[in-house]
C-alpha cells in the first residue's frame, strides 16, 4: 500500500462522487473435515478508503489491524505516502518527479523499533513508450532482491520479474483485451519459456468485473440502486472462499 503502483490500484476503485469505500472481507472457518461452517471470520485484508471531493485518495485504513496509510499531495501530484501503526509513522515513501511530471524515483524508509529495518529505492525508466520500474530491496540481513515491472503506454502491467543475487525467482507476463481488461497471466520460467499449465485466464461481466479465473475460481455480485457492487462472493471449484461486503458513502 505504500508503493505508488499500489496507490494507483486503490485510486482506481474510485466511484464518481464517492466519499468512502469500506470493504469487509470474510471467509468461512474450516472444520476438521475441511468443510466450511456457516460462521464467517473477518479477514485482515478488510479496509476503508477515504476520498476528497475531487477524487483524490487521502487514506487507506486497514480494518483488522492498527495500520493506516496517508497520502499527501502538492499542487500538482502525489508527494508522499506515510504508513502509520497506532498513529506512529513506521514508513515514509517520498516520490520524486522530473520536469515533465513523470515519476523518476521512490525513496522508501521503513523503521522498526526506532531502527532502520528496510530500505527500498524504486527507479523509473521510460523506454519506447513503456515504463520500467526497478525496485531494489535490502532486508535486515542485508539480502538484496530486485523486482522489475514493465508497464505499457496505457499503464497496463505487461511483465514482472523478481530475482536475487543468484537466480530469477519468478517471471510473469500479462495480456489484455481491447477494453483494457487483463485476459492472461503467463507464469514463465527464468528463460521466458512456459507451457499451457502456466497460463491463467480471466473473464469479466458487462460491468468489467471479474467473474472467473481459469473457470476454477468464480465470482458472484450484488448491486445497489446505483449499479455499484456491494457484495462479492468468491468460489473455488464451487466451494465458498470469501465474501466481500462493500459499504459505500457518497458526497
Amino acid at each position: 500500500m505504500y508503493h505508488y503502483e499500489e496507490y494507483i490500484k486503490f485510486k482506481e476503485r474510485y466511484i464518481n462522487n464517492i466519499k468512502s469505500i469500506k470493504e469487509i472481507v470474510k471467509y468461512p472457518k474450516i472444520s476438521i473435515a475441511d468443510k466450511p461452517n456457516i460462521e464467517l471470520k473477518q479477514s485482515v485484508s478488510s479496509y476503508e478508503l477515504i476520498f476528497d471531493r475531487v477524487g483524490r485518495l487521502l487514506l487507506v485504513q486497514k480494518l483488522n489491524s492498527n495500520y493506516s496509510y496517508v497520502y499527501s499531495y502538492n499542487e500538482k501530484q502525489l508527494e508522499s505516502i506515510e504508513e502509520l501503526c497506532n498513529g506512529r509513522v513506521t514508513m515514509i515513501n517520498k516520490i520524486n518527479y522530473d520536469n515533465s511530471s513523470r515519476i523518476i524515483e521512490e525513496d522508501i524508509q521503513e523503521t522498526f523499533q526506532d531502527k532502520d529495518s528496510r530500505i527500498e529505492n524504486l527507479s523509473y525508466k521510460y523506454i519506447n513508450g513503456n515504463t520500467v520500474i526497478i525496485n531494489k530491496v535490502t532486508t535486515m540481513d542485508d539480502a538484496d532482491f530486485i523486482a522489475t515491472e514493465t508497464y505499457n503506454d496505457k499503464r497496463q502491467l505487461i511483465s514482472q520479474k523478481l530475482e536475487d543475487e543468484k537466480e530469477v525467482i519468478y517471471f510473469d507476463f500479462f495480456e489484455y483485451d481491447l477494453n483494457g481488461f487483463k485476459t492472461k497471466q503467463i507464469m514463465a520460467n527464468a528463460d521466458g519459456s512456459y507451457d499451457l499449465n502456466d497460463i491463467r485466464k480471466y473473464n469479466y461481466n458487462g460491468k468489467g468485473l471479474i467473474i472467473s479465473e481459469d473457470g476454477i475460481i468464480t465470482y458472484e455480485y450484488k448491486y445497489n440502486s446505483l449499479g455499484d457492487w456491494i457484495e462479492r462472493i468468491r468460489y473455488k471449484e464451487g466451494i465458498l472462499q470469501y465474501v466481500t461486503h462493500r459499504q459505500l458513502e457518497y458526497y
